[in-house]
């Protein structure tokens, strides 16, 4: 499978301010092949939409130069999304390899209690967080939800560690969290 969509915002941080927006872009790719019935009932995104877009390689240099040298932060991307990006590089003799890949979805799983949610998905946390107006099932609102839980999660790691002077929560939800 090819990508046909990727959203990227770049970000900073400073202990003061917070987070803040440094670059956002998105990238509409061509496909080399027809897309399933289901991604384009998923996505909303048509072969025709994408015709006069740009093919892979037109793009490649551009999406590998926004990704040098940053951390990558998603919502289930160490099995799914980096996987993809991957297999793009390794179409042009390269590995995507970011010196760092955080994935809010096992950062949840350790922060959600399992009595508060049903599943966690994106769209799950999302809505349990006020943020479900942001989900539209595109990458754009999957970059967004996903930067806005980061955000989320550093800010009550820190009020949890200044109250208890710990930023592991009380419940033991049996999944470990590896960053």
């Amino acid at each position: 499978c090819h990508i046909i969509q990727i959203s990227a915002i770049r970000m900073a941080h400073n202990y003061m301010d917070g987070f803040c927006v440094l670059d956002e872009r998105e990238w509409y790719i061509r496909p080399v092949e027809t897309i399933p019935d289901k991604i384009v009932e998923l996505t909303g995104i048509t072969d025709e939409f994408l015709a006069d877009k740009p093919a892979e390689a037109e793009i490649f240099g551009e999406i590998r130069d926004f990704f040098k040298d940053t951390a990558v932060v998603g919502y289930n991307n160490r099995r799914f999304d980096d996987l993809f990006m991957d297999e793009m590089y390794k179409r042009y003799g390269e590995r995507f390899r970011p010196y760092l890949s955080l994935d809010m979805y096992p950062v949840s799983q350790t922060l959600v209690s399992p009595r508060d949610v049903k599943n966690y998905k994106l769209a799950t946390i999302a809505a349990h967080f006020g943020l479900d107006g942001v989900m539209s099932h595109s990458t754009c609102g999957d970059v967004e939800a996903a930067m806005l839980l980061m955000e989320r999660y550093a800010q009550t790691l820190m009020e949890r560690e200044e109250k208890t002077g710990s930023m592991f929560p009380d419940y033991n939800a049996g999944v470990k969290m590896r960053v």
